[in-house]
């Protein structure tokens, strides 16, 4: 009898999720989103009828390492009624993982209802909604596993769930029974489980987009702290606040009168409690989205002798430095990549200095060491910090810049970089090669934009002889190893077509990015055979005349090296690609 009527209990419960589960998806579904764009994609809700979308940072980031702030350029938001829009993108972070866009639609749009992120509790309905590539809308239900994990290297605590996230779901809404969202939802985990980003997080960050177009963190740098638990607390003969682990000598928090082992108990009149991870969380959140340049109050207990002493303590809000890669994330720091030599390199902030250990502040950390490179074959490791270059101070990450490029632009046949590692320093010489030395490349290029500098600067880098070009009357004498055109037809198109194809013809190396390649429409007809891809836009045209189009972000095929150009990620492959053509079809001149 008991196992009929455990059986009955569980048909009627599933009955009632599937019908509040259809009630809820006719209710929400106008408000779910598709995003895509040239890269990836995701999936997004709208927050305000005027056509304002939420959706993870993730989903639109390039994650590119050397432009951390760059976004997908051609971002599409579909969507339930099939309808398109194009997108821009408001502000995006990547911790937490939030990214704002905004479409204009030609009518108002159905805005989600905003739940209460405090009020949600372990085990109970949640819903996972969301649009993947090339799937139907779906929606998951299941149960809040957690409340507040901690343990996955987030900037804030995030809700676990069973509710599947399905590939495509990224930046999905997380709503409970009643169809209000509360969570962003972020990725999927082993063993079935989903995370969520609590949506009051999502609506500060929201905030600060539409303000300063970032997320705007604040600190008061620079001291360690970590929460308080009960033990702990009790050790020490102080309430659970939070615990200042360390104070950084010479810091600002060092001279405002913060030193180690205090232990604040109020932040700005509010009881600052690390009973739990988080409860810090929550402490380090306030902190951390308070205003830039406001002033701010602690009180602490501080121990001297057998006794601990209240004291208050006053600052101002500074705006905290770029994050480093931590955990899931690329990190906000620059890196400058130096593919030629098989080395990038990124400024030391205090963040990076405590996660990587470093010996110093100063110089500039060895972010990344390519196998067998000259950097590699030099003895040079990640982590180890530059501090010289050719015995000249490495004051920031623009005189790192200059020195090492004018090292190469002079074809310099070594250069020593001075190291620091542990508590040891080393004078390391790198032997120099270049890939493309004394090739002559002709670089047209109508606008000198974004690509225009990566081109000329690492094709300079190579040892190339470079040529700038617009007008027929630059072109010169037309001996060369390699033409490079850049982004839409340069003007004088007729001769640039005859120029291609005698290019063709003589088998030199060719790079098209762009529109560029539709000149190669006019070119002999053996061109047809060629591999090649371009900007969708310009694609109808060569499809139609019966080139081998391959929509690929870049595309080789003999002598010919063709790109799409949707951004600088793809801009450097193309050039790498490019050089590399160049470098296997042509010889060194004397």
């Amino acid at each position: 009898m008991r196992l009929l009527y455990l059986i009955l209990l569980f048909l009627c419960s599933a009955a009632f999720a599937q019908n509040g589960g259809e009630q809820l998806f006719r209710k929400v579904d106008k408000s779910v989103v598709a995003i895509q764009h040239e890269r990836a994609g995701g999936s997004g809700f709208v927050v305000d009828k005027s056509g304002l979308i939420l959706t993870n940072g993730h989903v639109v980031s390039m994650m590119d390492i050397e432009n951390p702030r760059d976004t997908a350029r051609r971002i599409t938001v579909i969507l339930h009624n099939d309808k398109k829009y194009q997108a821009r993108v408001i502000g995006f972070s990547l911790d937490p993982d939030i990214a704002l866009l905004k479409i204009t639609p030609d009518e108002p749009l159905q805005a989600v209802e905003i739940g209460d992120a405090d009020k949600v509790v372990t085990g109970q309905t949640c819903y996972a909604f969301g649009a993947p590539l090339g799937q139907k809308r779906t929606l998951t239900g299941g149960i809040i596993s957690n409340t507040a994990r901690t343990s996955l290297g987030t900037f804030t605590k995030v809700f676990q769930m069973d509710a599947i996230i399905n590939p495509g779901n990224s930046g999905g809404p997380l709503f409970n029974a009643a169809g209000e969202v509360i969570g962003v939802n972020t990725y999927g985990g082993k063993a079935g489980m989903g995370f969520s980003i609590p949506i009051k997080y999502a609506m500060v960050l929201k905030k600060h987009f539409e303000k300063f177009g970032r997320f705007k963190r604040t600190d008061v740098p620079f001291f360690v702290s970590k929460a308080m638990p009960e033990e702990f607390a009790k050790v020490l003969g102080t309430p659970q606040g939070v615990y200042v682990d360390y104070v950084i000598p010479n810091s600002y928090s060092e001279k405002i009168g913060f030193k180690n082992g205090d232990v604040i108990t109020e932040m700005d009149g509010k009881v600052s409690s690390g009973k739990t991870e988080e409860d810090y969380y929550e402490w380090n959140w306030d902190l951390q989205t308070k205003v830039v340049g406001e002033k701010i109050l602690f009180k602490i207990l501080r121990k001297k002798g057998d006794a601990w002493n209240e004291m208050q303590i006053e600052g101002v809000l500074k705006e905290d430095e770029p994050a480093p890669q931590y955990g899931r994330q690329i990190g906000e720091l620059k890196e400058i990549a130096y593919p030629e030599l098989g080395l990038g390199v990124q400024r030391i902030t205090m963040g990076s200095y405590f996660i990587y250990n470093l010996p110093t502040e100063e110089g500039m950390r060895v972010s990344s060491v390519k196998p067998n490179g000259v950097i590699a074959q030099a003895g040079i490791r990640a982590n180890d910090v530059i501090t010289k270059v050719n015995d000249q101070k490495v004051m920031d990450e623009d005189v790192f810049q200059k020195l090492v490029d004018d090292v190469l632009i002079g074809m310099n046949k070594y250069l020593t970089l001075t190291i620091r590692r542990g508590n040891d320093t080393y004078l390391k010489v790198v032997r120099l090669s270049y890939y493309l030395k004394d090739r002559k490349i002709l670089l047209l290029s109508q606008n000198q934009d974004e690509y225009y500098e990566i081109f000329l600067r690492r094709l300079q880098l190579q040892g190339a002889k470079v040529s700038i070009g617009e007008n027929l009357k630059d072109y010169g004498d037309g001996d060369w190893d390699g033409i490079l055109i850049n982004g839409n037809n340069p003007k004088s198109t007729a001769p640039v077509k005859q120029l291609l194809r005698e290019v063709v013809e003589d088998k030199k190396v060719i790079g098209l990015l762009g529109k560029s390649p539709v000149m190669l429409l006019s070119g002999p007809e053996s061109l047809k055979d060629k591999k090649m891809t371009m900007d969708k836009d310009e694609s109808p045209a060569v499809i139609k005349a019966g080139f081998n189009y391959t929509g690929k972000d870049v595309e080789s095929d003999g002598h010919i090296v063709t790109t799409t150009g949707f951004d600088r990620k793809t801009a450097r492959e193309f050039l790498e690609a490019f050089s590399g053509t160049v470098s296997r079809l042509t010889e060194p001149r004397d």
